[in-house]
C-alpha cells in the first residue's frame, strides 16, 4: 500500500518538487519511508511507502516508474500477472524481468491506452502521465479497496490515495467541511460515492477512471472507443465533464457482467470450475511469505483456506487468525473454525474480542481516516492485523466479498411473479417457509413493482416510500431542512435507475449488480485497508476477483439460492475440501456467526462515556455548528437505545465517530496544516 499524488495543469508549474514530496509524504497517512518526486511541465508525481512495503510481493521500490514519456505512480497489486507478461510480450511490449506493479500498468498502458483497465487484473489505484499525448489517467479498480480522491482548482487538478494532501495543499484556502458528506456520513446513505466531508473534494468511485488534457489539444478521449465500454445490458450515468481550466472526465469503466462462455456450462461441471477459478483467486493474491487469514466458520473465509490449498503448487504457509467469543455468544464459531482449520493441519491463534474497543483514543488514528465515520469495527480490525504480525506476515487475507459475489435473496420471487410463472412461483414461495399475504407482498409484489410507480404513490400519499436498496430512514436527531434531504434522496435515485434499473432488466440481475457497485461496499474495503495498512500489513481480498463475479453472474439463479440455503454452488465445490459440518444446513435463526453480541455489548459500556466527553468539551458539537445533527436528540436516542429495540444504534456509533473525526481534524488544520501534527 502506498501514497500517491499528482498535480497537472499550468499551476503545477508552480510547486517546487521538494514541497511537493513532503505534502505526500507528511499528510497522506501511507508511509514516510521511501518517497519518489517526478517533475515536468505541467506535472508533478510522487509516492511514498514504508520499507516494508518494498517487498517485491508486496509493492516493490517506492520509485515513480519512468517508460519513454510516460511516468506513472501507483499503489497496487497485480494478480495473474504472469497471464498479463505474456499477453504484453505478445504484443512487443516488454515490462522487463520480475517487473513491479508500476512497470506493468506503464507497459498495459504502451499497448492499449487508457483501455489497459479491461485487462490489468489487481487491487489498484494509480495515476499515470502521458508526456506525448498530454494527459493524465488516473483509475480505481472495480472493487475499490485503494481509494483515490481529487480536487480541482484554478488551473490545476490535484488527485491522491487520501483527501488529506488535497485539504492541506498550500497556496490555497483550506476547503470547508461539506454538510452533505457529513451527512451522509452520519446518516450512512453513501449517493453515487463521490461525496466527501470536505467541499471541492471528490472521491473516485470503484470502477471509475479520470482522464484529463491538462495542456490544450484534443478531447480527452483519444482512443477510438470509450476506454472499459460497459457489457451490453450493464452501465452507468453519462461521463461528467468538467469544464474549466483542466478539463477531466470522469467515467465508469466496469459494471457487473457475466462472462458468457460460462452460461453453456453444465450443471454438473460448476462445481469444480467454481473450485479451480476460487483457487487461483486465491494463490495469485499469496505472498511468498506466507499468509493471515482472519477466518471464522462461515462459507467464504473457509473457502479461501480450502482454496489457498486447492493450487497445482505447494500451498503457501497460512496463520489462521479468528476471534474468540464467549460460549453462547451469536459469534461463537469454534467448532467450525477448529473443523476447517483440523482438516488441513493447521492451529489456530485465537484473539479475545468482547474487550476490544469499539472508538480509538489516538488523534492521529481518528484523523487520519478518509471518512468521517470510518469502520464501526476498526478495535476488532486493528487486533487482527497485529496478531498478523506478530505471527511474522505482511499480507493477510479475509473471506469479504463472498455474500456480494455468491448470495442471491429470494428476490428471485419478483421475476417469477414478472413473467407468470405463477405454480412455480408458489412452489418457491412455500417451499421457502413463506406464509400469508404480508409475506408475499414484501418479498414478491413490493421488489417486482417499478420504482416510478412507488414514486407516484409517495407523491399521492404526501409521505416517504421506500423504493430503492439503499433508502433508509434518516436519523431522527438529523438537523437538514427537508429540502436538503428531499433533494439528496431525488440525487440518490437518479443515480441508482442509471446505474441499476435501465441497464439491468430483471429485478435479479440489479439486485446482484447492486451488492457488487453500491459505493458503501468499497468504502468498507477500503476503510478496512487503511487501518490494517496502519498497523503494517496489507489487506488482500480473493472473494472480490472479477474471474469469480463473471462466472457467477453467468450461472442460473438455483444453483446459488435453494430451499433453506443459499450459495449453494459454492457449498458444492467446497464438498471434500471442507468437512461436511461446515456446507451442511445449521440449525437456529442465524445461519453463521455475527458480531451482535460483541457489538451491544461495547456499544452499551462506550456510547453514552463516549457522548458525555465529547458533551463535556466546551466547544460545540461541530455537527450542530453544520447544521446536520441536534445533540440534544443523540442523547435521547442513546438513553433509549434498549426500549426502541437498538434501532439507531449503527448510526449512533457513526455519529459520534464523525464528530469526534471532525474535532480532530479541525485541530491538526489549526495547530499544524504543513507538519505531521
Amino acid at each position: 500500500m502506498s501514497g500517491i499524488l499528482a498535480a497537472v495543469g499550468p499551476g503545477a508549474d508552480g510547486i517546487e518538487a521538494d514541497g511537493f514530496g513532503r505534502l505526500l509524504r507528511d499528510h497522506s497517512h501511507r508511509g514516510r519511508e521511501r518517497l519518489d518526486v517526478f517533475a515536468a511541465p505541467g506535472v508533478r508525481l510522487a509516492v511514498v511507502r514504508d520499507r516494508w512495503e518494498e517487498d517485491v510481493g508486496i509493492a516493490g521500490p517506492a520509485r515513480v516508474t519512468r517508460d519513454g514519456p510516460v511516468a506513472a505512480v501507483s499503489d497496487a497489486a497485480l494478480y495473474y500477472r504472469d497471464h498479463l507478461t505474456h499477453a504484453l510480450l505478445r504484443r512487443g511490449s516488454d515490462p522487463g524481468p520480475d517487473p513491479a506493479p508500476g512497470a506493468l500498468l506503464a507497459a498495459a498502458y504502451r499497448i492499449h491506452g487508457a483501455s489497459m483497465v479491461e485487462v490489468v487484473e489487481g487491487d489498484y489505484a494509480f495515476c499515470l502521465w502521458d508526456g506525448e499525448a498530454g494527459r493524465l489517467l488516473a483509475a480505481r479498480d472495480p472493487f475499490g479497496a485503494r481509494s483515490l480522491f481529487y480536487r480541482a482548482l484554478p488551473g490545476l487538478l490535484l488527485v491522491a490515495s487520501t483527501p488529506h494532501p488535497l485539504v492541506a495543499f498550500g497556496g490555497t484556502p483550506v476547503p470547508p467541511f461539506d454538510p452533505e458528506g457529513v451527512l451522509r456520513a452520519i446518516s450512512l446513505q453513501e449517493g453515487d460515492g463521490t461525496r466527501t466531508a470536505w467541499e471541492g473534494v471528490r472521491e473516485l468511485p470503484a470502477g471509475h477512471l479520470l482522464l484529463a488534457r491538462p495542456l490544450g489539444g484534443p478531447p480527452p478521449w483519444p482512443d477510438s472507443r470509450h476506454p472499459g465500454a460497459a457489457p451490453s445490458g450493464a452501465g452507468g450515468p453519462h461521463p461528467t465533464l468538467v469544464p474549466g481550466p483542466v478539463p477531466f472526465e470522469v467515467r465508469r469503466f466496469w459494471a457487473a457482467g457475466p462472462d458468457p462462455r460460462w452460461r453453456a456450462l453444465p450443471e454438473a461441471q460448476a462445481p469444480e470450475t467454481l473450485a479451480r477459478l476460487l483457487a487461483q483467486a486465491a494463490v495469485t493474491r499469496a505472498h511468498p511469505g506466507g499468509i493471515a487469514l482472519a477466518m471464522s466458520g462461515g462459507q467464504d473465509s473457509t473457502a479461501v483456506l480450502a482454496s489457498l490449498h486447492g493450487g497445482s503448487g505447494p500451498p503457501p504457509l497460512v496463520r489462521i487468525l479468528s476471534f474468540a467469543y464467549p460460549e453462547g455468544d451469536p459469534g461463537n464459531e469454534e467448532l467450525y473454525v477448529r473443523a476447517a482449520a483440523e482438516r488441513y493441519g493447521l492451529p489456530v491463534q485465537w484473539i479475545e474480542t468482547m474487550a476490544l474497543p469499539l472508538f480509538q483514543d489516538d488523534p492521529v488514528r481518528i484523523r487520519s481516516r478518509s471518512s468521517p465515520a470510518g469502520h464501526a469495527f476498526e478495535g476488532q480490525n486493528r487486533a487482527l492485523a497485529r496478531a498478523a504480525r506478530e505471527e511474522g506476515v505482511r499480507v493477510i487475507f479475509n473471506g469479504h466479498g463472498g455474500d456480494n459475489v455468491f448470495w442471491v435473496s429470494d428476490w428471485v420471487m419478483a421475476d417469477l411473479l414478472r413473467r407468470g410463472r405463477w405454480l412455480r412461483l408458489r412452489r418457491f414461495f412455500r417451499e421457502r417457509g413463506y406464509r400469508g399475504v404480508g409475506a408475499f407482498v414484501q418479498h414478491c409484489l413490493r421488489p417486482a413493482l417499478p420504482p416510478e410507480l412507488l414514486d407516484l404513490v409517495e407523491r399521492v400519499r404526501g409521505r416517504r416510500v421506500v423504493s430503492r436498496p439503499f433508502e433508509r430512514p434518516m436519523p431522527p436527531w438529523t438537523a437538514a431542512s427537508a429540502e436538503t434531504l428531499r433533494a439528496m434522496l431525488e440525487a440518490d435515485r437518479r443515480w441508482h435507475d442509471a446505474t441499476f434499473l435501465r441497464p439491468y432488466r430483471s429485478v435479479t440481475d440489479r439486485n446482484r449488480a447492486w451488492g457488487l457497485m453500491f459505493p458503501a461496499f468499497p468504502r468498507v474495503c477500503a476503510a478496512l485497508f487503511d487501518l490494517m495498512r496502519h498497523e503494517g500489513v496489507e489487506l488482500r481480498m480473493p472473494m472480490y476477483d472479477d474471474r469469480l463475479v463473471r462466472f457467477s453472474l453467468a450461472r442460473p439463479f438455483h444453483e446459488f439460492n435453494q430451499p433453506g440455503k443459499n450459495k449453494v454452488l459454492l457449498r458444492e465445490a467446497m464438498r471434500g475440501r471442507l468437512p461436511d459440518l461446515l456446507l451442511d444446513p445449521r440449525p437456529g435463526r442465524h445461519k453463521t456467526g455475527t458480531a451482535e453480541g460483541y457489538f451491544r455489548g461495547r456499544f452499551d459500556r462506550e456510547a453514552p462515556e463516549r457522548f458525555r466527553a465529547l458533551t463535556a468539551q466546551r466547544d460545540p458539537w461541530v455537527g450542530e455548528v453544520l447544521g446536520v445533527l441536534r445533540a440534544g436528540e443523540v442523547a435521547e436516542r442513546l438513553s433509549r437505545s434498549q426500549e426502541e429495540g437498538r434501532r439507531w444504534e449503527v448510526q449512533l456509533v457513526s455519529t459520534l465517530l464523525a464528530e469526534e473525526w471532525l474535532r480532530r481534524t479541525g485541530e491538526w488544520l489549526e495547530r499544524d496544516p504543513d507538519g505531521e501534527g
